[in-house]
Formats: structure tokens, sequence, C-alpha cells
């Protein structure tokens, strides 16, 4: 080829080129059109999932348990007595500071039975806070119904309900000052990225209902994880197949990290009890009961409230 033919096709690429530039620009890559009505949340304020960043697994993703499941020791989270205090490495504060601070707070958790574990009236979290505020005074709901899913809990956000025979009243009609939304994790939906796309706007509604009808300041919560080895085992479990288990148990991890990422993605507040309560790539016993292998143990539940307050320590939040 002449270099007159060479210097001739280089120039016409790079005229193309920049004609086409002009219709990339203001053009944002940070949107993919969702398999979900986009009617589901204000999906202009939202960052939606990115195939392969945020779904961590590809649709269609079948999940295997190895061929050798070695059972851990169940004895070994035995419930904390009431008056205990839990001591963790994996804890984020080492010593902070007790708040001078005094006022009042009306703070309310949305979840699942992950949530309603917690008690009424979250003891574990007024305990955490009382030690850090405790010139504070706290209004503490506990929105945890369990076995229902986060279409539920967005019902629940603004109509009355009824649940262990008590008359529920919506929750943005308790005025909170600051409201936790639990992922919903443990009472997901299936694996195909439609799934998790479902889970992602539902999480965005969920916040866009809060910011619009309230004045709450929000913070997500993935809670513990669960153990694949042994999840659902026990007098009060599901008492699943090994196999079984073990996928269950990967799915619930799945939207934990969705959760995560949606959290980061929209710059909210986190608490993430997930990546802390795993050992060695799966769930640490001594925070899950030992009677069904899926709730929170004792230990647990103070776990999950301790790294609740610190993250409000962090926040700067109650003045």
């Amino acid at each position: 080829m002449k270099i007159k033919e060479m210097f001739l096709i280089f120039f016409s690429g790079l005229i193309t080129g920049v004609f086409l530039s002009f219709f990339k620009l203001d053009k944002s890559d940070n949107f993919l059109v969702a398999p979900v009505a986009l009617s589901m949340a204000a999906t202009k304020d939202f960052i939606m999932p990115v195939s392969g960043e945020e779904i961590l697994r590809p649709a269609g993703v079948t999940f295997s348990a190895p061929k050798k499941v070695f059972k851990q020791n169940l004895n070994q989270n035995e419930p904390l007595k009431a008056n205990e205090e839990l001591t963790d490495s994996s804890l984020a504060l080492r010593n902070p500071a007790v708040s001078l601070n005094a006022g009042s707070l009306t703070l309310a958790i949305l979840g699942d039975s992950m949530v309603d574990t917690m008690g009424e009236g979250l003891p574990y979290l007024e305990k955490a806070l009382k030690k850090y505020y405790p010139h504070y005074k706290f209004r503490l709901l506990n929105y945890g119904a369990g076995g229902t899913n986060i279409d539920y809990g967005i019902q629940r956000l603004t109509e009355n309900y009824q649940y262990l025979g008590k008359n529920i009243p919506a929750l943005i009609s308790t005025n909170p000052d600051i409201v936790i939304i639990e992922s919903f994790a443990y009472n997901a939906g299936g694996v195909q990225k439609s799934d998790f796309d479902h889970h992602w706007l539902s999480l965005a509604k969920a916040v866009e209902i809060l910011k619009t009808q309230t004045r709450a300041k929000i913070i997500l919560l993935a809670t513990i994880a669960p153990n694949k080895a042994n999840f659902g085992l026990g007098a009060a479990g599901i008492n699943l197949t090994k196999e079984q288990a073990w996928q269950h148990a990967e799915k619930i991890s799945l939207y934990l990290e969705n959760t995560i990422n949606f959290a980061n993605s929209q710059k909210l507040a986190l608490v993430d009890a997930y990546h802390p309560s795993l050992v060695n790539g799966d769930g640490n016993l001594r925070y899950i009961s030992v009677a069904d292998h899926l709730h929170p143990s004792v230990e647990g539940c103070i776990f999950i409230a301790e790294l609740i307050a610190q993250k409000l320590i962090e926040l700067g939040w109650l003045k």
C-alpha cells in the first residue's frame, strides 16, 4: 500500500471518530434498563446495577455444596447471659468516647425475622446506645416481621398491619428520626438477574418513600452471614439437605452483597454485619442460634446492635 493511500485511510478514520463522538456526549453509562417496571422507584436518582459488577453471579447460576461438609461444634455459640458484654476484635471501634449530648430520638428498623429476633423495643440496641449516649432518651421500634419479603416491607412503610395478633401502625406514622432498612436477604427471590434487579429497585423504592414522606435519616443494614455447613439445622430449624442448605445460604449471601452494593452506589449510610461475621468464608456460628442455625443468637443480636451504635457515633447524627 502506498504511503499516500495510508494517510488517506488514517485521516478518514480520524474524521469519522470525531463525528461519532458528538453523539456520545452527555450520555450516562450509570443506568441500566432493568427488567422491572421503572415505576418501582424514581430511578433517575438511583444508579442501577451493572451486569457483572454489582451482580456477583451470572443469571441462571447453580450452587453446589462441597463433597464433604465438616460440621462445626454446635455448642460454641452458647447464648450470653443478659448482663454479659460482647467483646470482639471485628467490631470497628475500640473505645469510642461517651457522648455528653442529650436529647430524644425515635429509631425504627424495618426487616424480616432477622430483625424481629432482636426483640420488642430492640433491647440489645438500647443497651448499646445507652453505653455511648447515656443522656439520650431512645424510642426504638422493631418493624421486623417473620417470613416477609421486601415487597411487604415497603407496604408496611405506609400501611397499618397486623403481626402476631397486634395492630401495628405504618412505620412513617411514627415520625422516625432514623430508619434502618435491613436487606430482607433471608426472604429474597431467585438468582436470576431480574430477581436481583427487583431487590435493588425495591430498596430504592423504600428509600424514596422515606425521603419524600418523612424527615428520617436512612441507614441500610446487611445482617449476619448464614452458615452454609449448618444452615437450618436444629429442633426449630427447617432441616434441609446439605445441598439445599448450601444453595440457600449462598443465595442469601448474594442478596446481602446486593444490599451492600446498593448502599455504596447510592452513598447511603451502611451497617455491614455480613463481612465481619464471616469466618473462612462461612457464617460465624457464635452469632447464629443453635436452635435453628438461621436467626441471630443472643451474641449475634448484641453484635448487630453494637455495630449500629458505633455507626451512629461515626455518622455524628446524635447532636
